[in-house]
């Protein structure tokens, strides 16, 4: 197949100056916010890492997400409604629960390591 064109032209004509855009990185998400009245509708996970090193957790239900939180570090998502599955993995070991999120509701979970 061919593209046929009204008015051709060479793209190497002086008219044409190539120039190479720097390529400028883009800057990460910080934070994601709601306004007021649709916060309302959401609940809220804590997830407070108290290990020396960092806790992975995932979540499943009607959001799926993988993170990290940092040693000595908590992380706060929000999340729509719903039941979910959630599972923390440490250096210690591992857990996994369910929790059932409503409007309005912050869940609280702490994740440490115990020494014998």
């Amino acid at each position: 197949m061919s593209l046929k064109y009204t008015h051709p032209f060479r793209i190497d004509s002086p008219a044409f100056v190539w120039v190479r855009a720097p390529q400028v990185p883009e800057p990460r998400l910080y934070e994601l916010a709601f306004p007021p009245d649709r916060r309302a509708s959401l609940g809220a996970l804590v997830v407070s890492n108290e290990t020396a090193r960092p806790l992975r957790v995932s979540l499943s239900g009607r959001t799926q997400m993988h993170y990290a939180v940092g040693p000595q570090t908590t992380s706060t998502i929000s999340l729509l409604p719903g039941s979910y599955g959630l599972s923390a993995m440490a250096e210690c070991g591992n857990r996994s629960s369910t929790l059932q999120v409503e409007p309005g509701i912050v869940h609280k979970e702490r994740y440490w390591c115990e020494t014998h």
